[in-house]
């Protein structure tokens, strides 16, 4: 099982689509197991494959604890070992860690807009919307 993450054409980040997707449940079992894209692994650090800025020297762990994001939706778990010979991935036993409390949470307000000044994020959980701060935004991917 070869497991490729991204776009592997090197297109501009801007014309790469949307990021969050990478970030959505994402679950290979096979014979019991879980495999685990290699940027699953607790101490991956995740920025470059991503370009996301928040993300600069974090670690999947850390980028799971601060922003509740991991790629594939879940972080491996310690148990998890290089797949050797079957997959470039990890295999381990299914991920088990709780969702953060911002699971089921979705972004209300426009995920693509034209201007990046004064945007006015708007989260859905749990049927409520959630108001944020206005901010301005920078060109590609961007936490709010």
């Amino acid at each position: 099982v070869y497991l490729e993450w991204g776009n592997k054409i090197h297109l501009p980040l801007s014309s790469k689509g949307d990021l969050s997707m990478q970030f959505a449940p994402d679950q290979i079992i096979f014979d019991n197991q879980q495999i685990y894209f290699p940027l699953q692994v607790p101490d991956a650090v995740i920025a470059k494959p991503t370009h996301i800025p928040a993300f600069k020297k974090l670690t999947a762990e850390k980028v799971w604890d601060k922003f509740g994001l991991a790629v594939g939706g879940v972080i491996a778990p310690a148990a998890a070992k290089p797949g050797g010979k079957f997959t470039n991935g990890w295999i381990g036993p299914k991920a088990t860690k709780p969702p953060k409390s911002t699971a089921g949470a979705t972004l209300a307000s426009e995920r693509f807009v034209c201007g990046p000044q004064n945007y006015h994020p708007v989260i859905r959980q749990n049927g409520k919307l959630f108001h944020g701060e206005p901010v301005d935004l920078n060109p590609g991917w961007n936490l709010v």
